[in-house]
């Protein structure tokens, strides 16, 4: 048989893979729900303005944001999913939030981990970490 024969069963092959392993992870991109709401505090204690940490986007591009906040403040948001693991990192250039989170019937399930530019003198501090759920909600208006 021709070499042309063999890429073609091939692609047939790796695409057949792709697909099988596209359908074991859960779609991604869209619109969450963040409970409880990430905090700019590292206690994890809503504070004023915290509500606008409740809301999540992750778009197709590997960008993330938080739609009641100006784009600015998520530049260097992003998600990416390995294996079954979806991670997630929210940050707005002085604290933010990295999540790791496995598939759940309505979104995703896992810990959140404070995340910040203060150097703590003294060492022994660890970074708070909580669990947190996004649940998938309409990308309407809220």
């Amino acid at each position: 048989m021709s070499a042309k024969f063999y890429s073609v069963i091939l692609a047939f092959a790796l695409f057949g893979i792709s697909q099988a392993c596209a359908q074991d992870i859960p779609e991604v991109v869209g619109c969450y729900l963040a409970e409880p709401a990430l905090t700019y505090s590292a206690a994890g204690n809503l504070e004023r303005g915290d509500s606008s940490w409740s809301r999540a986007e992750l778009l197709a591009d590997g960008t993330a944001r938080r739609p009641l906040l100006k784009a600015r403040y998520d530049r260097g948001s992003t998600w990416r999913i390995e294996g079954d693991t979806l991670h997630v990192i929210f940050v707005d250039g002085l604290v933010g939030w990295r999540l790791q989170l496995t598939p759940s019937p309505d979104g995703w399930n896992g810990r959140a981990t404070y995340i910040t530019d203060v150097v703590v003198v003294g060492g022994g501090w660890s970074p708070p970490q909580h669990p947190i759920t996004l649940t998938r909600r309409s990308c309407g208006p809220t």
